[in-house]
């Protein structure tokens, strides 16, 4: 029954194609199922899915993902397979290609103390040696992606060319909350709490530091009546 198609994956960020796959149904769109490599790939650069192929036999499907990872490059690829297998279940990759790939996938990162780690698994171990006993590879890697601002006391980067400032966390977020805030009344303000306890025992009105800085923020149109920003 001609149910099966081939179909490739693309890196959003540049469009190069990094995986070749034979499937039927929605499974060109789908997660489930996928390698390491696959899903770090996707994860950093996202995926755009294209078919290949009409609907074919599953001895045509397999024949032609074959030939077209034989035609992009099998080193090119995050397949674990050369194609054409009838299924990978209880399939066993070579060793020593996963670690060579493996390899390839680490990205070195750097501290703000000055110390370069190979990989993100590297530092996260190290940081637990020195006491950070639930120190993960996701922290480290929020921070080099700037989700953060510092790991385990420290900045991280992952590009090596230079040592990142240390940031400090907690100086930014005290200079956050001493921002002036200005009502449309005229009335000015050291701080977001200052003002809302002004709305709270001036004008009777219950209000809380998160409604002031919502509405500084245009999350919310008005608070006591009053209209709010930063200055």
């Amino acid at each position: 029954m001609d149910k099966f198609y081939v179909y490739v994956h693309r890196k959003a960020t540049d469009g190069s194609v990094f995986y070749v796959g034979k499937g039927s149904g929605s499974r060109l769109h789908s997660k489930a199922s996928r390698s390491t490599f696959w899903h770090a790939i996707a994860k950093d650069s996202g995926f755009i899915p294209e078919m290949r192929s009409k609907l074919m036999s599953n001895a045509c499907a397999l024949s032609y993902e074959k030939a077209l990872i034989h035609a992009i490059g099998f080193e090119n690829l995050c397949n674990l397979t050369r194609g054409g297998n009838k299924g990978a279940s209880g399939y066993k990759p070579d060793r020593a290609a996963v670690m060579a790939r493996a390899l390839r996938c680490r990205k070195p990162v750097i501290n703000s103390d000055g110390k370069t780690y190979a990989s993100l698994k590297e530092a996260a171990l190290d940081m637990r040696k020195n006491g950070h006993l639930k120190a993960t590879e996701a922290h480290i890697s929020s921070c080099c992606k700037g989700k953060r601002h510092v790991a385990f006391g420290r900045s991280w980067s992952m590009d090596i060319s230079s040592v990142p400032a240390l940031i400090d966390s907690s100086k930014k977020v005290n200079e956050a909350r001493r921002r002036f805030v200005f009502a449309s009344n005229g009335k000015k303000f050291e701080s977001v709490s200052a003002a809302a306890e002004w709305v709270r025992f001036t004008l009777r009105v219950k209000c809380g530091t998160s409604d002031i800085s919502r509405c500084c923020s245009k999350k919310r149109k008005t608070c006591a009546g009053l209209e709010w920003n930063y200055v």
